[in-house]
């Protein structure tokens, strides 16, 4: 009989382990290749959004929660769920998370409008144009995916773009990459930038890469301190949902309470007083698993 030892990798170094995970990466996105080819990928405009949906479905299936399994199975000696931190929280400290991701929407929402603004010196014009191509190419993405006016659509959007990028996310990048960042280094709030860092730039969208910075370090810190990888998820998406739901398209062009929202500009005052309730939110969750430790 063949014996398998769970976690035969847990003692690597951060940059084998790094290595290795880049590998099973690959190996998964190589696999999940074989069901995309399968899709009509030449399907006229009103097919498109339905190849999008389904293309991403099927690389977040494949790229980060198989990816992400396999990478816990060779890291991690605990059984699966102590290593992905699989226990659910207490209900208020999902609320606190999600009430920590809304609250910080201000901060991200204006420094994307900064972001927007930054340009590279002149005599790199060439970066800056294929910036510009990257950030248009990716928005007219966006706009096929939710440009719907049916039920069924609009529902997988929240499902895909909502529910399971935040699933799969979360476990890769929190459950995964910042619990190894966080085993092999002595200062946890670098190991929770690097992996905000990477998140962020692995989505290769230079224009929302500091906002989506922030979010990243956030979701970082809700994991940290709840040691549940279910805030950081149901944070995300929750953050996705009401992206989802307020960005304006045919589906919701006379919901104008949401279409409001979505406009919204929050003077500096304001902003730093949801700041200081979304860091009273994540300082809240810290408390609650301190009492809940010591009882």
């Amino acid at each position: 009989m063949l014996y398998y030892e769970k976690g035969i990798f847990a003692k690597k170094s951060i940059s084998s382990k790094a290595f290795i995970l880049l590998a099973i990466i690959l190996g998964c996105t190589l696999l999940a290749m074989f069901p995309i080819t399968l899709l009509d990928l030449t399907a006229p405009v009103k097919n498109a959004a339905v190849v999008l949906r389904t293309t991403i479905f099927i690389q977040d299936l494949f790229m980060f929660i198989l990816a992400a399994y396999i990478a816990q199975d060779l890291f991690f000696k605990e059984p699966i769920k102590k290593a992905m931190c699989l226990k659910m929280p207490l209900l208020i400290t999902l609320a606190l998370g999600i009430m920590a991701i809304f609250t910080i929407s201000p901060l991200t929402d204006a420094l994307g409008l900064l972001n927007q603004k930054l340009q590279f010196p002149d005599s790199m014009e060439w970066l800056n144009s294929w910036i510009r191509s990257s950030e248009n190419s990716a928005q007219n993405t966006v706009n096929i995916i939710l440009n719907t006016d049916q039920w069924p659509a609009f529902i997988a959007n929240i499902l895909i773009l909502g529910v399971l990028a935040g699933v799969s996310e979360e476990i890769m990048f929190r459950g995964i990459i910042q619990k190894m960042l966080i085993q092999k280094m002595r200062n946890p709030h670098v190991a929770i930038f690097i992996t905000a860092f990477i998140f962020s730039a692995i989505h290769l969208q230079f224009f929302g890469f500091f906002p989506r910075l922030i979010m990243g370090m956030l979701l970082g810190y809700l994991y940290y301190f709840s040691k549940s990888i279910w805030v950081p998820i149901f944070a995300h998406g929750a953050n996705n949902f009401l992206t989802i739901v307020v960005t304006p398209c045919p589906m919701n062009k006379d919901w104008k309470f949401l279409q409001s929202l979505y406009h919204l500009n929050f003077p500096i005052a304001l902003i730093i007083v949801f700041l200081l309730v979304c860091v009273g939110c994540v300082y809240a969750i810290k408390l609650i698993e301190q009492k809940k430790d010591l009882s």
